[in-house]
């Protein structure tokens, strides 16, 4: 528990662990382009996909949570996170513009996932400013 105290205090931005913590980011959600299948960008005619894609006003870092493998590729520590792919399990995350999202973060595993860090969001609302 101290080496996670201690190692929080060495990340000078606001610091989130992944799943199962639930979090709560503020920040302008757009829709980016991305290259999606076939090959994620190997090819020229790989399909063009548009995801929703939350953008920080500050940058965050995320850890590790408590009591997981350091080897674990769900759990990788990342700085400097300034943006994040939105998805939902219950349908498409709709909201767009400043947005206060509540979910769980989890780390980049596969072609399909375009940020470094993603937030399952499972509550979304619009609001008047993005900081």
């Amino acid at each position: 528990m101290l080496f996670l105290l201690s190692s929080a205090s060495l990340y000078a931005e606001t610091v989130y662990h992944y799943e199962p913590e639930t979090v709560t980011i503020v920040g302008k959600v757009v829709e980016k382009q991305f290259a999606g299948p076939p090959g994620y960008g190997e090819n020229a005619s790989d399909k063009k996909v548009a995801v929703p894609v939350v953008f920080l006003a500050e940058p965050v870092s995320v850890l590790p949570s408590a009591g997981t493998d350091d080897d674990d590729p769900d759990n990788q520590p990342e700085q400097k996170v300034k943006s994040m792919q939105v998805f939902s399990y219950k349908g498409p995350v709709t909201v767009r513009g400043c947005a206060k999202l509540e979910g769980s973060l989890i780390h980049q595993v596969s072609a399909d996932h375009y940020t470094r860090v993603l937030l399952i969001v499972k509550k979304a609302q619009k609001i008047d400013s993005c900081s």
